[in-house]
């Protein structure tokens, strides 16, 4: 019977300790049960949301890169053009006043504009004095009245102005009429003659 009893005693501590154990391995269950949810819930969603951060970074980053070698392939091809010349500008003689004033009369029709007066300026002495000019030319004022819309002004005074001739704006004025939408202009213009 001792012997048992002492078989039995050993079997409940045996038990017990099982049981402790048990305790021990439900409770560390617990734990990671916890550790893995909190890991889940908290840890977990933070690196998605970097994650998702950093991609939508990256694909901005490729965007750029992209809008950035379309913009290098542009550029070297804009630098591989030749490059324009800029257009030299003559001055006339004073025999090819007439062709001068055919041409402002042509592009002045291209343009329609209408012109009322074109002819020397009377003070030619306000042409040396404005600016300095080369001693080999004499600069000579025009006035031109001219009757016409704002844009179709604009566009005969570009072309004037990027004539081959030095043609230049020194003055304008723009008068509005009170009919329609045309205006009055009064223009100085200047160009230099070959002595």
């Amino acid at each position: 019977m001792i012997n048992l009893s002492q078989q039995s005693r050993n079997l409940i501590k045996t038990w017990n300790t099982l049981e402790l154990d048990s305790k021990k391995v439900i409770l560390i269950a617990l734990v990671c049960a916890v550790i893995i949810y909190v890991d889940f819930a908290f840890l977990i969603k933070m690196q998605f949301r970097s994650i998702g951060n950093i991609t939508a970074k990256i694909i901005t980053l490729k965007k750029d890169i992209d809008t950035l070698d379309k913009n290098l392939v542009l550029m070297q091809q804009s630098q591989n053009k030749p490059a324009i010349s800029k257009k030299i500008k003559k001055p006339i003689s004073e025999s090819e006043m007439p062709q001068l004033f055919q041409k402002i009369s042509d592009i002045a029709n291209k343009y329609n504009v209408k012109i009322q007066e074109l002819k020397p300026a009377k003070d030619t002495k306000e042409a040396k004095t404005k600016g300095s000019t080369p001693s080999d030319f004499n600069a000579k004022l025009l006035t031109l009245d001219v009757l016409s819309g704002y844009h179709e002004l604009g566009g005969f005074l570009n072309e004037l102005e990027n004539a081959d001739e030095f043609i230049a704006v020194e003055n304008l004025k723009i008068v509005p009429q009170n009919e329609g939408f045309k205006h009055s202009a009064n223009i100085l213009l200047k160009t230099y003659v070959e002595k």
